[in-house]
């Protein structure tokens, strides 16, 4: 019985560990602007949350909006 107990805490703690990787402007266009003033960066679109997801620098549009490749979303980093 404390074998489960342990084993339910552990897998609770590291699913608890990867809740809120994605932040709420993920995806959205306000972001593009939010990333001018707060530090952004491209990871992987539809990856299930058990696999690490890819990064791909940032870009750039003339009137200062950022985006990122295909196949990849803009987040923004946390601020630690």
């Amino acid at each position: 019985m404390r074998r489960r107990a342990c084993l339910a805490i552990v897998v609770a703690a590291l699913l608890g560990g990867c809740a809120g990787e994605a932040p709420a402007l993920e995806g959205t266009p306000e972001i593009a602007k939010a990333c001018t003033v707060r530090p952004c960066r491209c990871l992987s679109e539809n990856v299930p949350f058990f696999f690490i997801r890819e990064s791909a620098p940032v870009q750039w549009r003339e009137d200062g909006d950022a985006y990122c490749p295909t196949g990849f979303v803009l987040v923004l980093r946390d601020e630690k």
